[in-house]
C-alpha cells in the first residue's frame, strides 16, 4: 500500500453520527457496521418488547455480496508523496459512513435498517386525542 502524508488545512463537519468516522491519514482495513431499528407512530406509545431486533431477519441474514464480474482498469499517477487538501466542508455523514483523506487498502461498510411506520386510522386518532384530554 502506498504511504503518503495527508495534510488538511481546514475541515468542517456539521454532523457525524451512528458508527461514522472521519479519518485523516492512511488505513489498512476499515470495518464499520450499523444496525438501526426505528418505529414511527402517529401517537406516542412505547411497547417494552418491540426493541428486540432478533425478531427481524434483516439483522441476522447473511450478507451476500454480488460478484465482481467486470474487469476494472485504473491508472494511478502520484506526483508526490503528499495528499494536500485546503478546505473540506461536509454537511453530515451517518450510518457507517467513512470520510477519509488518505490511502486505504480494504474497506467494508454495512448498514442494516428496519423501519416501521404505524399510521392510525383517522377515527382512532380522534379517539386517542379525546382520551388524552
Amino acid at each position: 500500500m502506498l504511504k503518503r502524508i495527508s495534510k488538511v488545512e481546514r475541515i468542517g463537519i456539521q454532523i457525524l453520527t451512528f458508527s461514522s468516522h472521519l479519518l485523516i491519514g492512511d488505513s489498512t482495513i476499515i470495518n464499520a457496521k450499523s444496525d438501526t431499528f426505528a418505529v414511527k407512530r402517529d401517537k406516542e406509545l412505547f411497547l417494552e418488547n418491540e426493541g428486540d431486533v432478533i425478531n427481524y431477519g434483516i439483522f441476522s441474514l447473511p450478507l451476500i455480496l454480488p460478484p465482481i464480474d467486470q474487469q476494472i482498469y485504473y491508472r494511478n499517477q502520484h506526483m508526490c508523496g503528499c495528499i494536500v487538501v485546503n478546505r473540506v466542508n461536509i454537511l453530515g455523514a451517518t450510518s457507517s459512513a467513512i470520510i477519509q483523506i488518505g490511502s486505504n487498502k480494504n474497506i467494508n461498510l454495512e448498514n442494516r435498517r428496519k423501519e416501521i411506520r404505524q399510521i392510525a386510522e383517522p377515527e382512532n386518532i380522534q379517539k386517542a386525542t379525546n382520551q388524552a384530554e
